[in-house]
């Protein structure tokens, strides 16, 4: 390990001792590098043996490396653990698979906004296209200058093709940003 240890603030939790092996892995199966976006496998004695009556589901969670989550995150130089979003919630624009809480927290890194929430809109051509929705901190902050700040910190395969201001984003019972209203926002 290296500097940091577990009593330190950070994002990141130290990986679960109790598990004979926790890793990452591409979508290959691959363990890679430190650093790295995969999906989170764990294995040991604490991991379920299979869903109740359900080989399919289970050939397609469990195989020689273990439990593979559909967790998306990366583990850091000190084996941190970093959760990023999920698998199945990632978006395919143009062949590139992207998780659109990244796009989020680059809009959020803008200081121009309160919240804010990516959402794929169907693209003959891209498969999808990035649209963000997001709520101004104040009235003079206009799309354009959103979009500024995130192609400093983004690739373009992986800028929003359009920011939509709203007041504010749809939430649910549990004061989350709920993704299916922002997408009928959009239709």
């Amino acid at each position: 390990m290296g500097g940091r240890n577990q009593s330190e603030s950070v994002d990141g939790m130290p990986r679960i001792e109790w598990t004979e092996w926790t890793g990452i892995c591409n979508q290959n199966n691959i363990e890679v590098p430190t650093g790295q976006t995969g999906e989170l496998v764990a294995s040991g004695k604490n991991i379920m043996l299979g869903y109740w009556k359900d080989p399919s589901t289970t050939a397609k969670a469990l195989d020689e490396n273990g439990y593979h989550t559909g967790d998306q995150g990366y583990i850091d130089e000190d084996g941190f653990l970093f959760v990023k979003g999920r698998k199945d919630s990632l978006l395919k624009v143009g062949g590139h698979r992207i998780n659109p809480r990244e796009i989020e927290d680059a809009v959020m890194e803008t200081n121009l906004v309160v919240e804010s929430a990516v959402i794929g809109v169907k693209d003959d051509l891209l498969g999808n296209k990035l649209i963000a929705l997001a709520t101004p901190k104040n009235k003079d902050i206009n799309e354009s200058m959103i979009l500024s700040k995130c192609s400093q910190m983004l690739p373009k395969y992986k800028m929003p093709t359009e920011i939509k201001l709203v007041k504010m984003l749809p939430k649910n019972a549990n004061g989350k940003i709920d993704k299916t209203k922002c997408d009928r926002l959009l239709q």
